[in-house]
């Protein structure tokens, strides 16, 4: 089993609330995905995954991770030709 598949298969039904038993057959057995989330999680690999995800060298200098884009852009940059298929004005 790859467990590249499988810790995308846990991170997948974590992230959507779901059981195991309603992940995709494309990460494999609901019950291999529930065996190794177990077995991590006693060992601390997920707390160390995020310990490491959150350690000051990951971290951009600027605090986030909008490098690429010129200094005041907007979060969404739209294209010219956008049209907005809600209508203008609908507000969410």
């Amino acid at each position: 089993m790859d467990e590249r598949r499988v810790l995308s298969g846990i991170v997948f039904v974590n992230r959507n609330g779901l059981r195991w038993f309603d992940a995709s057959k494309d990460y494999g057995p609901h019950k291999t995905l529930d065996n190794r989330w177990k077995r991590w999680s006693d060992r601390g690999v997920f707390l160390r995954l995020m310990e490491g995800l959150a350690s000051a060298e990951t971290v951009p200098k600027n605090g986030h991770d909008r490098c690429h884009l010129p200094e005041g852009a907007p979060h969404r940059i739209k294209p010219a030709n956008y049209k907005d298929p809600m209508g203008a004005g609908w507000r969410w």
